[in-house]
């Protein structure tokens, strides 16, 4: 008789909008899957998805080998303490970003799991960030000198925090992955009218380096681009499923002519498949931690909380 091995047990907090997603790569990663959900979306999302159970709470469930997140933002805090308090202190965690949006529950929880409560900040995982990351290390073209990052679209799929605590972690956390920290924030404005919040513009900075960005949900179009700034050239990627990063050298020479762009193929990989099978890993002690910790998590909400604050000034 063959002998399998035991699936990874993994409770999935959420099926909506994205945590069908989520529930989608955990199957196809072999696992299996409960899914915790009260509402009808939630539940019919998880019954398409093939869960291999459904419940209401996450009590009803035992000797699970880990949990993901996928609910609201504003229900993160709650949900996280009842994981951990139900399945034990200790369970592997990956919680959709943001950790929360409250510095205060974000400090808590950081410093109540801090070694086993993780990130899914899926562009830490995108092939061109990864690139863009490389090309910062071999300082090929010079230093880095800055970041301009645009997120822009029309609307968000989330209602129970505004665009800003969806849209910008990502920012922040591309920028955690090319230079290995967040500058400080410096300045912020918010388009904000008498029908919510918007967008920000903000520029993040220290001696070290720059960092611009822009994020909207009132823009005609989908646009996500990053461009690196190095001494002696740019790098951007234009998109999230573009195969390529495209290079250009910025020395006075250079600028006295036509550009002429230097392009590294990227593979177009698929970060959340490539986030949720590196957490399994570490579930199995196959793989050392996911890249985002619960403290990188409390630092990304503490930043955009302060430029919220210099942007209400």
């Amino acid at each position: 008789m063959i002998k399998m091995n035991k699936k990874t047990k993994i409770l999935l907090v959420g099926c909506g909008h994205w945590g069908k997603n989520i529930l989608r790569d955990l199957k196809n990663l072999g696992c299996e899957v409960i899914v915790a959900s009260d509402s009808e979306t939630g539940n019919q999302n998880a019954k398409d998805g093939k869960a291999d159970l459904i419940i209401r709470s996450i009590s009803e469930v035992s000797n699970i080998d880990g949990a993901v997140v996928a609910v609201n933002t504003a229900n993160h805090y709650r949900v996280i303490n009842e994981i951990l308090a139900i399945h034990g202190s200790s369970l592997p965690v990956f919680c959709e970003k943001p950790l929360c949006n409250n510095v205060d529950e974000a400090f808590e929880l950081a410093q109540k799991a801090p070694h086993n409560l993780f990130m899914m900040d899926k562009w830490r995982y995108h092939n061109g960030i990864l690139e863009l990351t490389k090309l910062a290390k071999e300082e090929k073209f010079g230093k880095v000198k800055g970041i301009k990052l645009s997120r822009n679209g029309w609307g968000v799929p989330h209602k129970d925090v505004n665009c800003i605590w969806i849209l910008l972690p990502h920012d922040l956390t591309i920028t955690l992955e090319i230079l290995g920290y967040i500058p400080e924030a410096k300045f912020a404005q918010i388009d904000k009218t008498q029908n919510g919040i918007h967008g920000m513009t903000g520029w993040l900075s220290n001696p070290e380096y720059w960092v611009s960005f822009e994020i909207s949900e009132r823009f005609l179009g989908y646009k996500r681009e990053i461009i690196v700034y190095f001494e002696n050239g740019i790098a951007q990627l234009t998109g999230s499923y573009e195969n390529n990063i495209d290079i250009f050298a910025t020395t006075r020479s250079d600028l006295n002519k036509k550009p002429n762009p230097q392009s590294v193929k990227i593979k177009n990989n698929m970060p959340l498949f490539t986030e949720l099978k590196s957490f399994i890993n570490y579930v199995n002690g196959k793989e050392s931690s996911p890249k985002s910790s619960a403290i990188e998590g409390y630092q990304v909400v503490k930043r955009i909380q302060e430029l919220i604050d210099l942007a209400n000034k």
